[in-house]
């Protein structure tokens, strides 16, 4: 499937629907492939703009989701056409389903000690076939990093979702990705 790809501030950003990205990660769970997937929004577009260091970042991801829909005006204004825009919470959602649907297992990592646990317990309320292979909280030291990968690697989990904000969460999924054995989807959501 090709797509078209918009740069915005230096940042490629998929000019494609929810059901395309829910669909790209469907057949990428299929073949057992890697995946990094990032929800761009305006402030990190603007943060991409001052550090080279971000943008060569959010560069990286195999999917990066226009999030917010003052980005299409933006694009607009810089003469540039984006069509789509996919909310990070929506595309989340979506995607667990997917995952509940095809039996694949997921890791969620991030928030206060106990918040991905209430996620976890409510996720499984509603769609009681979601595997839930790993939780951790947000709150863990750059000494606990190693410690925290390969409890993910080793969880099973194919889909991992990192909630730790703007910019950490994408400079964590890079090194998580680096480091993981077994081929798994990285989504940043920040605080979805």
């Amino acid at each position: 499937m090709s797509q078209k790809r918009v740069n915005l501030f230096g940042v490629k950003i998929d000019d494609i629907s929810l059901a395309e990205a829910l669909s790209r990660c469907e057949e990428k769970i299929r073949c057992g492939a890697r995946m990094k997937v990032f929800t761009p929004n305006l402030e990190m577009l603007s943060a991409a703009r001052k550090s080279t260091n971000i943008r060569k970042t959010l560069n990286r991801a195999s999917l990066s989701l226009p999030d917010g829909f003052s980005l299409r005006p933006i694009a607009h204004l810089l003469g540039k056409e984006l069509k789509n825009t996919v909310a990070g919470i929506d595309f989340g959602r979506g995607l667990i389903d997917l995952c509940a649907k095809e039996c694949v297992g997921i890791f969620l990592l991030g928030g206060k000690r106990g918040v991905a646990l209430r996620a976890a317990q409510k996720l499984k309320r509603e769609i009681p076939d979601l595997k839930i292979y790993g939780i951790y909280h947000g709150y863990f030291s750059s000494n606990q990093e190693s410690e925290i990968i390969n409890k993910i690697d080793n969880s099973g989990a194919r889909v991992v979702f990192v909630c730790l904000g703007f910019p950490r969460q994408e400079l964590f999924a890079q090194r998580l990705q680096e480091r993981l054995k077994n081929p798994t989807i990285i989504v940043c959501l920040g605080g979805s």
